[in-house]
């Protein structure tokens, strides 16, 4: 086999495999892709209602915090002070 035909072989063997790899990638990976960055996105505004409920449910355990607080204040109050006044 002569020179110049192994390499015309070789030339046409390489274009077969880079057309292959790119067919591959269209038709395989692209699609795959496009479905993960769906689910990034999903993923990522999942993440942002959890961090807002978890805000929301911080400031719900603040308010009780301060209403059991309050509630003791008002008791250590009433066993300070007199319960019946002199007239």
């Amino acid at each position: 086999m002569k020179q110049s035909v192994k390499r015309l072989t070789s030339s046409i063997l390489a274009l077969v495999l880079v057309t292959g790899a790119f067919v591959i990638f269209t038709n395989l990976i692209r699609p795959v892709y496009g479905e993960i960055m769906e689910l990034r996105g999903a993923v990522a505004t999942l993440e942002t209602a959890v961090a807002s409920q978890r805000g929301v449910i911080d400031k719900i355990r603040g308010l009780a915090d301060v209403y059991e607080s309050t509630d003791e204040a008002r008791q250590l109050t009433s066993l300070a002070l007199p319960t019946s006044t002199m007239a």
